[in-house]
């Protein structure tokens, strides 16, 4: 699956009572970073999915670009997550447990500060996620 998101058609807007001058501009200066800053991000995810009897296994892979449009020295504002699976499904009950690592090498540049301000970031972490389901609507046939 792959997909493409672009972040330069985000923008901020004033409710009617808001609407002054200065609120404008400074609305306007926002947008205006936004336009400049940020770019289109494509996600590109696979992934498997093998079943013996009532186990099943999965994997996947899912790499992101970065959503800046400048890079600082020695961060790619890329994201990579790898994902392992295991799943059991009974007639009426299932039971999962994944594992999805995530490696992030990021910056974190608010919209409009002045002076601007940059977060350098390395960051990898693992989450480990356990389901448990009940089919109660389910019929004894299936």
């Amino acid at each position: 699956e792959v997909d493409y998101i672009d972040y330069t058609w985000s923008s901020f807007s004033l409710l009617e009572d808001d609407k002054t001058a200065a609120n404008i501009n400074y609305i306007n200066t926002v947008n205006q970073s936004i336009q400049d800053n940020y770019r289109g991000v494509l996600s590109a995810k696979i992934g498997f999915e093998f079943g013996y009897q009532a186990i099943r296994f999965r994997g996947g892979y899912r790499f992101r670009t970065s959503p800046y449009t400048t890079e600082l020295d020695g961060l790619t504002d890329q994201r990579h997550d790898i994902s392992l699976g295991l799943g059991v499904r009974w007639k009426h009950y299932a039971a999962d447990l994944a594992v999805v690592h995530s490696i992030d090498d990021f910056e974190n540049v608010p919209f409009y500060v002045d002076p601007p301000i940059q977060t350098l970031n390395n960051r990898s972490g693992t989450l480990f996620m356990l389901s448990i389901s009940a089919y109660i609507f389910r019929s004894d046939d299936q």
